[in-house]
């Protein structure tokens, strides 16, 4: 495997983890928003 190759695939690996990281983390504060609302009801 080039060297190249082998950047392009890490570089690949650490963009879908932040890419899963950043939807995670709107998604638990959708539910930690909606927690919020639904306990001031």
């Amino acid at each position: 495997m080039s060297l190249l190759a082998k950047n392009k695939a890490k570089n690949y690996t650490i963009n879908l983890v932040f890419k899963l990281d950043k939807s995670n983390r709107g998604s638990l504060a959708n539910y930690v928003r909606k927690r919020e609302s639904d306990g001031e009801k």
